[in-house]
């Protein structure tokens, strides 16, 4: 599938944006994770195409609110934490408690002590807390 800006997507399976409407993030089955960079009046500005190390396709995702983690849901129950920092991307941690696809992933709006708060649903409804992005 061609992108807006004639990039590879891949077979788009979710997506997510950044509170401040700056980055669309696309899960696919076959090709990881795509970033869009977006601008009002304007559309896509660049993409860039994150591979995972996961084969199992990518079902759900969730920015924080600060836009320093992307939360990955994965349909074999992983969830992987992404970091942010400036223009470069990398794994964090990994979740494992679910044994089914994720069907959704929410991050708390608000931070409790250092930690940040992320919901997951898949073959059960678990409450995470994830460290703050160093």
């Amino acid at each position: 599938m061609k992108g807006w800006d004639g990039c590879e997507v891949g077979n788009v399976t979710c997506s997510t944006i950044r509170l401040d409407s700056t980055c669309l993030a696309l899960g696919t089955s076959e090709h990881g994770i795509t970033l869009c960079t977006l601008r009002f009046g304007v559309g896509v500005l660049k993409s860039v195409v994150i591979s995972t190390k996961q084969k199992s396709a990518i079902v759900s995702l969730a920015f924080s609110p600060d836009a320093s983690k992307l939360a990955v849901g994965h349909k074999n129950g992983l969830i992987m934490i992404w970091g942010f920092s400036g223009s470069s991307y990398s794994e964090q941690q990994s979740l494992v408690l679910h044994k089914s696809q994720i069907r959704q992933l929410l991050f708390a709006p608000f931070e409790i002590g250092d930690r940040r708060w992320l919901v997951s649903c898949g073959d059960r409804l678990a409450v995470w807390t994830v460290e703050r992005c160093q």
